[in-house]
């Protein structure tokens, strides 16, 4: 089974809220909060826990296995925490919180979701489609693994550009930042 890549939608006062106490965002994430999974809290810590309701609802976006081949069309980097700031989103790391979710969580805020709009606004996703090279991807080994790129891929690139794009555009004009999960 492969990773699983998700953009979360979340407040900036949930996020500042997790921030505070990492052990929130499994509440925020999984909807629970189990004690056992972490030994070594105090009473006290896990009465607030469990008494912790989350500001904002969660919204889902699966990006599926494309991350890397979002990433390098945006930036022409797959790998991680390589290309252009902030449209390497998917594969950056960003205010990063880590063994609460799989391999980690990477947050931005209100002001960084909207500065990646701006930036995905000013991205002509015809011309990075155009630049799709079948070969390229294969050779770069361009997720999903062991995926034979064809030609005829070039038809699914645009339309999850749009729905990426569309995903963050929802979250700004609802005033919500998110943050990455790899699982």
């Amino acid at each position: 089974m492969g990773t699983i890549v998700r953009i979360n939608s979340i407040s900036d006062f949930d996020y500042t809220s997790i921030i505070e106490m990492p052990e929130k965002l499994a509440i925020f994430h999984f909807g629970e909060f189990y004690p056992d999974d972490y030994p070594n809290l105090d009473e006290d810590t896990i009465n607030e826990l469990n008494s912790w309701i989350p500001d904002s609802i969660r919204k889902v976006y699966d990006v599926e296995g494309a991350s890397q081949w979002i990433s390098y069309l945006l930036t022409g980097e797959h790998q991680w925490n390589e290309g252009i700031k902030p449209l390497n989103f998917l594969n950056a790391k960003n205010k990063i919180i880590q063994d609460i979710i799989g391999y980690g969580a990477h947050f931005y805020d209100l002001k960084e979701t909207e500065l990646l709009f701006s930036q995905l606004n000013q991205v002509d996703l015809d011309a990075a489609v155009a630049n799709f090279d079948p070969n390229d991807f294969i050779s770069k080994q361009i997720c999903p693994r062991n995926y034979k790129w064809s030609e005829s891929d070039r038809l699914s690139l645009k339309p999850k550009l749009i729905e990426v794009k569309s995903f963050i555009h929802q979250l700004v004009l609802e005033k919500l930042g998110f943050y990455v999960s790899w699982e």
